[in-house]
């Protein structure tokens, strides 16, 4: 039964990245002892491997992490690097296209957030302001969950092809009067 039996006091995020998550999702307002976190493989993997386990590992592993989930029923789910994400979605998408947006998965019927892994936090010290401003969305969404409000912001998204359609487009703005306009630019689909 996955160690259902055995009753271990609670390890909070342990060494130098957990350290800085935890001091991270505190100054967000989200207490991470009061969070349910596990691991997607309950063993210790061969160190060549621990971030991205193998197939058959994570396939081993499986039925009791699906297991967890279905007893724990979270709303919300973070998933702390690419092989937890893939997993409960079944999206197979680059994780630089998809950090900051939620996903539904439709398997647990819950919200997923996709973040790096935390030992980035330690590799790459430009990620904290990265986590900080993710886990204030986590929060957000948090607030949610919990009943807060939500703001709805109306929005218009346009495609432009070409030069033609840029300058249609500044033409509406201007006979409309909208003077707050978001631009977001992928070339030929890549960011």
């Amino acid at each position: 039964q996955y160690g259902r039996n055995i009753i271990q006091k609670p390890r909070y995020l342990k060494g130098a990245p957990g350290a800085i998550f935890t001091d991270i999702a505190q100054m967000c307002g989200i207490d991470i002892r009061q969070c349910y976190y596990t691991a997607m493989v309950k063993w210790l993997l061969p160190k060549a491997h621990r971030d991205k386990p193998k197939k058959d590992e994570l396939a081993w592993a499986q039925e009791a992490l699906e297991d967890e989930i279905r007893e724990v029923k979270p709303d919300i789910i973070v998933t702390l690097g690419k092989a937890p994400f893939d997993f409960l979605t079944g999206l197979k998408v680059s994780l630089q296209d998809i950090k900051g947006a939620w996903f539904h998965s439709e398997r647990f019927n819950c919200r997923v957030f996709p973040m790096d892994k935390i030992t980035f936090l330690v590799s790459k010290p430009e990620y904290v302001e990265k986590f900080r401003v993710e886990l204030l969305e986590v929060k957000k969404m948090l607030s949610v969950v919990e009943g807060a409000p939500v703001i709805e912001v109306s929005r218009h998204y346009t495609t432009i092809e070409n030069l033609q359609q840029v300058t249609e487009l500044v033409e509406m703005w201007r006979n409309n009067n909208l003077n707050i306009q978001s631009v977001d630019c992928e070339w030929g689909g890549n960011n």
